[in-house]
C-alpha cells in the first residue's frame, strides 16, 4: 500500500501488443494498490500488465497489505473510504481512457502538463520526450511536434531532460476536458486539509 504524501504517482496499463498508456494519476489525495491491481487474466491468455512510476519527486508512506488488511478489517469507517476511493479509481481510469479516445493529443499533453505542474509544485518538470508520449500512449514524435508548438508560442521552454512552464495559465487553457478535474482538485486543496476526529478510523 502507497500513501502518497507529495508528488504523483501514474498506473500504466500495457498491452500484450506492446503498447501502453496511463490509466490513472494519483497524488496525495489518492492510495496505490488499496484495490486489485496489476495483471488480468482469462482461461486462455493474459490481456495486460501495469506498472507504477513516479514522474516528478514523490514520497509516499508505506503498509504492507497485511497490516493493511488487518486494519481494514477491524474499521468499517475505513473501509467504507477505501470503497468511495475504489469507486472514485475506476471513474478516473474510465475518464482517462475516453480522452485517450476522443481528445487531440496536444490537448492531451497539455492537460498532462498542468498537472505535473500542480504536483510538482514548480513550474521545473524533469520529464523527456519519450516519457511523456509513454503517458499518454503516442509516439515521441508527436509530444515534439505539440512541444515544438507551445514552445512557438512561449508557453513552455524544452530542454534536454525537462519542460519548464512560462504561462500555466495559458497552458490550460488549450487543455482537453479533463482539465475539469484538475481545476475541481485546486479548490478542494485551497480550502485547506480535511480534519478527522481521532476515532473516526
Amino acid at each position: 500500500m502507497y500513501f502518497i504524501l507529495s508528488g504523483l504517482i501514474i498506473s500504466i496499463y500495457e498491452g500484450t501488443d506492446g503498447t501502453g498508456i496511463a490509466n490513472g494519476m494519483r497524488g496525495p489525495e489518492a492510495a496505490y494498490g488499496a484495490i486489485g491491481t496489476g495483471r488480468r487474466t482469462t482461461k486462455q491468455l493474459s490481456v495486460g500488465t501495469g506498472r507504477v512510476f513516479a514522474q516528478i519527486p514523490t514520497t509516499a508512506l508505506v503498509i504492507p497489505t497485511a497490516d493493511f488488511s488487518r486494519v481494514l478489517m477491524k474499521s468499517n469507517d475505513l473501509l467504507r473510504i477505501i470503497l468511495s476511493h475504489a469507486a472514485e479509481v475506476v471513474r478516473s481510469h474510465e475518464l482517462t481512457l475516453n480522452c485517450s479516445r476522443h481528445h487531440r493529443i496536444d490537448n492531451r499533453l497539455a492537460h498532462l502538463l498542468s498537472t505535473l505542474t500542480f504536483y510538482n509544485e514548480n513550474s521545473e518538470i524533469p520529464t523527456t520526450h519519450s516519457e511523456l508520449g509513454e503517458v499518454l500512449g503516442v509516439r515521441r514524435e508527436s509530444i515534439s511536434t505539440a512541444l515544438a508548438e507551445y514552445e512557438r508560442k512561449n508557453i513552455v521552454r524544452v530542454s534536454r531532460g525537462r519542460v519548464s512552464v512560462l504561462d500555466s495559465e495559458l497552458l490550460e487553457s488549450y487543455s482537453c476536458d479533463c482539465h475539469q478535474e484538475l481545476i475541481e482538485l485546486k479548490s478542494r486543496k485551497a480550502t485547506g486539509p480535511v480534519v478527522w476526529e481521532k476515532n473516526s478510523c
